[in-house]
């Protein structure tokens, strides 16, 4: 190939014709380097396929196979990156609300986006395994913030303010969105702010929801070091109408522990006999011996092992 032939072909490459991005203008902006962002394509988002031929942007909410789910989010606004952050944000709502939070095995397989007039439209899915969803949901509260995802978690919790206009503010009249707060600050590890919004959710819960509410905020304290009120909270969970079980053991323990015999009894006795727990009778069974009762401990001891082999049956 000549000079003047090599020149000739240049000219004509250089005047190719494009597509018309005057309705799919994807202009991708800072985040085409930011690798945690994805895969963006050049052409009209709903006509995307997947790995599997599946147009994955025309759907909506979530989707299930191979082992694998999959959470859709769509966001629209004048901004670009909010546009993204409220897809985003959408499908780790998604994510969240099936698998009880924003776990960082999840990842963001597909992305896109499109400009109409001045207006960008976002598209974003979300991939977890389903067996790792079901460890999500199965870890305790003090074991999720090794887990999650923080961008995620701050994605989410943007997304529920701005986008769903949820009042994301700890009021006395709002205990359980109190206790929700006090959870996300948890696996964020801020035990302190954690520790209050528990506290406020005890206090303000209706009765129902006093026994979950008073647990957490005695879990909080106690692992901050107050163990003083740990065992406040978690006597008022025993104390309650519902759900009191596991602030009875725990109330129950801590009092063992510290040689408050006649308050190990107290909530230790109440599982033992109105909820059959074997755990509980073990705990009395302890509280009596060291108070010289052996016959009644005796007595608990094989109530115990009573209930461990009928619930092994």
């Amino acid at each position: 190939m000549n000079l003047t032939v090599l020149l000739v072909l240049l000219l004509i490459c250089s005047n190719c014709s494009t597509p018309d991005e005057s309705k799919t203008n994807t202009n991708i902006g800072p985040r085409m380097n930011n690798t945690k962002r994805g895969f963006f394509y050049n052409k009209k988002c709903t006509d995307q396929k997947d790995e599997n031929g599946n147009y994955w942007a025309r759907g909506d909410g979530r989707s299930q196979g191979g082992g694998i789910i999959w959470f859709i989010g769509k966001g629209m606004s004048k901004d670009y990156d909010s546009s993204f952050e409220n897809a985003e944000g959408q499908a780790i709502s998604r994510l969240v609300k099936e698998c009880g939070f924003a776990n960082k095995v999840a990842i963001f397989n597909e992305r896109c986006v499109n400009e109409d007039k001045d207006e960008y439209y976002s598209y974003a899915r979300l991939s977890i395994k389903a067996d790792e969803c079901q460890k999500s949901i199965e870890l305790q509260e003090n074991e999720k913030s090794s887990f999650v995802n923080k961008e995620f978690n701050r994605l989410y919790l943007n997304y529920l303010k701005n986008v769903e206009k949820v009042d994301l503010e700890c009021k006395i009249t709002k205990p359980e969105l109190c206790l929700s707060l006090a959870k996300q600050e948890n696996i964020n590890k801020n035990l302190p702010l954690a520790k209050k919004y528990a506290a406020i959710s005890c206090l303000n819960s209706k009765e129902e929801s006093k026994g979950d509410a008073c647990f957490f905020a005695g879990v909080y304290s106690y692992d901050l070091g107050h163990i003083e009120d740990s065992s406040t909270y978690f006597l008022r969970s025993c104390e309650s109408k519902e759900n009191f079980t596991a602030g009875c053991l725990k109330h129950a323990s801590l009092s063992l522990k510290n040689k408050k015999l006649k308050n190990a009894i107290y909530s230790s006795k109440r599982v033992c006999t109105e909820e059959r727990n074997s755990s509980g009778c073990s705990l009395l069974g302890f509280a009596l011996s060291e108070l010289g009762q052996n016959k009644k401990a005796k007595e608990c001891f094989l109530k115990m092992q009573h209930l461990v082999l009928s619930d092994s049956k």
